[in-house]
């Protein structure tokens, strides 16, 4: 789905994490679903599972159209998501009602604005240097998976306090600099990906995968799956072929899985 909403997902960058241009690609996506279902018990089923399964299980029960009447047909997670989703949704439309009060924010996104990043920047160097929290920098930016906003032909948006943007303008050349002088950056870049004493392997995506999955069951993290598989977007179609690289240790669990689970 980010894929179809262009939502830029990469080993540095993933915008399915900015709560702007993900709840906007949610909704363009919702209401696409809501063409097709005309029901919304039905829409948020297709959200969770796809609405090429919610058509099959249509197609199964020979036609149902209510959720109630189609649970038996849909998958467990799907079967689930409808019913959380009410109560999240109940829940957030008489919280005073029931004594639910919202979790402190570090910031409120009224106190800050965005600022053009044209160049390497460390949000750790930006915390250091201007005295806002890295904590704060990180959940007001959470697109940026590494601490760091790459290099781009044209510009990333960088959300900060309102109070910080003339400072941050008047000093941006500066932080570019100690930016790319930074070693831990540069050590961060040369690690991911590697390949060293490691066995290469082939994982056939099955429904249910998912990256940080995948990441677990091979021993390696979610951005080295990117830096091995370079055309990967962020979505896993079922049956896609992924070149991983693990360790003997891991190879060698692997391997004792698939003797015991053949037949």
């Amino acid at each position: 789905s980010a894929r179809m909403f262009d939502l830029n997902v990469n080993s540095y960058v993933d915008e399915r994490m900015d709560p702007v241009k993900s709840t906007e690609a949610a909704c363009m996506y919702l209401l696409y679903l809501y063409r097709i279902f005309n029901d919304w018990h039905l829409v948020m089923a297709a959200y969770n599972a796809g609405p090429g399964v919610v058509r099959n299980a249509i197609a199964r029960s020979g036609g149902e159209t209510n959720f109630w009447k189609l649970y038996d047909y849909l998958p467990e997670a799907a079967q689930n998501y409808v019913p959380a989703f009410i109560a999240a949704t109940y829940v957030m439309q008489n919280a005073a009602d029931h004594s639910i009060k919202p979790a402190p924010s570090a910031i409120s996104y009224l106190q800050t604005d965005t600022v053009h990043v044209k160049d390497q920047l460390s949000l750790s160097v930006l915390s250091a240097e201007m005295g806002i929290s890295y904590d704060v920098l990180r959940f007001l930016n959470p697109t940026y998976r590494r601490g760091v906003v790459p290099k781009s032909p044209d510009f990333y948006a960088l959300r900060i306090p309102q109070d910080k943007i003339e400072e941050f303008l008047k000093c941006e050349k500066t932080l570019y600099e100690k930016s790319a002088a930074k070693p831990d950056y540069h050590d961060v870049m040369a690690n991911t990906g590697n390949t060293n004493n490691r066995i290469k392997v082939i994982h056939t995506v099955e429904q249910g995968d998912y990256l940080h999955k995948v990441a677990i069951k091979y021993g390696c993290t979610v951005d080295d799956i990117y830096a091995w598989n370079p055309n990967l977007n962020g979505d896993l179609d079922i049956g896609r072929k992924l070149t991983l690289w693990v360790d003997t240790n891991t190879y060698n669990k692997l391997q004792e899985q698939q003797r015991t689970t053949l037949p």
